[in-house]
């Protein structure tokens, strides 16, 4: 009873999960920062946040999965410079994110820089997340070999042993001392 529980809960123990939990949240805070526009214009408030979710997505994705396995393992430097210019082409990407019609979009009446400075700090801030997702599935697949050669040397052990008691010889010495 207990494992069909633990087989019923073992999707909640998989990357997939947490990734559609993450961009749900995610969508919900991009969702939240326009709210304001969606009486004015619902299907451009929609397209921006799909927008926003591919293009921060692509960011995350880019950064997790080709920058730091690939670029990072080669060269250091390489990988900075990349990501360097990922960010500036999601900062540039972002730009035109917002596809409300209305004219009280607060990024059209926003300064040049003011607007750089926000797009930077998303940015930066997907990357550190995306850094640390890394971190985290890295940390796990530690943790998840370490056990596993631990229960291989535990296993090893104890077959060391049942080898070293060997059934016929301990029969054979019952019975000499039963003999005697």
């Amino acid at each position: 009873m207990i494992e069909e529980g633990h087989r019923k809960i073992k999707w909640a123990h998989s990357w997939g999960f947490y990734h559609i939990i993450f961009w749900i949240s995610i969508a919900f805070t991009l969702a939240y920062d326009i709210i304001e526009y969606l009486p004015y214009d619902p299907f451009g408030y929609f397209s921006s946040i799909i927008i926003r979710i591919a293009l921060s997505a692509g960011l995350i994705y880019c950064n997790l999965y080709i920058l730091i396995p690939i670029v990072y393992k080669r060269s250091k430097w390489l990988y900075w410079i990349s990501l360097v210019v990922v960010t500036l082409i999601f900062i540039a990407s972002y730009k035109g994110t917002y596809l409300i019609t209305t004219q009280v979009v607060s990024e059209v009446t926003s300064d040049t820089w003011t607007l750089f400075f926000n797009r930077l700090f998303l940015a930066v801030r997907f990357l550190m997340i995306s850094l640390f997702m890394k971190f985290i599935k890295d940390w796990f697949e530690q943790e998840k070999k370490l056990n596993e050669i631990k229960n291989t040397q535990l296993t090893t052990e104890l077959h060391y042993l049942r080898s070293q008691i060997n059934p016929h010889f301990l029969f054979n010495t019952l019975n000499n001392i039963y003999g005697l």
